[in-house]
């Protein structure tokens, strides 16, 4: 992890820091931003100087090229967006997975359920069964504004997991196996404790009234 802080101290590219070429798309921004955060965030390397420099420079190149018109700005100019608090860019980079979500757009979701897919066969998901699951929960949402919290915090842990399976090795057979089971349990508690939340609710309701 000291070799790859060190690697991004010394980047004098934003594209570098991130370790992406000029051809990449936003999506691929946005996981090289949080494969690298994985790597170099301060609590991970006992805060240090270099690793907080590090992280806050891995977050000023996602606050530019995220953006694209910062990041025309940058490959024009070479001008960067110097992003004021390095927790707040990854919160909202977070935030913005579930933003997705809710506008309908399930991509990085359904790529997590081809995933535990491969690696559960014998659970068998359905790929239109999950699809039509997530639109539910969805609409629910927008309708209602049930849920919101639950369905927030299962969809951002599911991507976070995601992101560690990708820094691991192919080689961490147990890392692998560990966040697989840890993944699939998430996704299948997903209605489990949307109906618990509901029902907690309704026993609430039902107190004062």
């Amino acid at each position: 992890r000291l070799r790859i802080v060190r690697e991004i101290l010394l980047q004098k590219d934003y594209y570098g820091v991130l370790g992406l070429d000029r051809t990449a798309t936003t999506t691929q921004v946005r996981r090289a931003y949080f494969a690298k955060c994985k790597l170099v965030h301060p609590d991970k390397m006992g805060n240090s100087v270099e690793a907080t420099r590090a992280f806050q420079k891995v977050s000023s190149a996602y606050e530019t090229l995220h953006d694209p018109a910062r990041r025309k700005d940058y490959d024009v100019h070479g001008r960067r967006y110097h992003s004021a608090n390095s927790e707040e860019t990854l919160s909202n980079a977070l935030s913005q997975i579930f933003s997705e979500f809710m506008a309908g757009d399930f991509d990085n979701l359904m790529q997590i359920v081809e995933f535990i897919n491969t690696q559960n066969p014998e659970l068998g998901i359905n790929q239109d069964g999950a699809r039509r699951f997530f639109t539910q929960v969805r609409d629910v949402v927008v309708l209602a504004g049930k849920y919101l919290s639950v369905a927030k915090f299962e969809v951002i842990r599911l991507y976070e997991i995601q992101q560690e399976l990708r820094a691991l090795s192919y080689f961490d057979v147990l890392g692998r196996l560990r966040l697989t089971i840890q993944m699939t349990r998430v996704f299948l508690s997903i209605p489990i404790k949307c109906n618990t939340h509901v029902t907690d609710r309704q026993i609430m309701n039902d107190q004062f009234t």
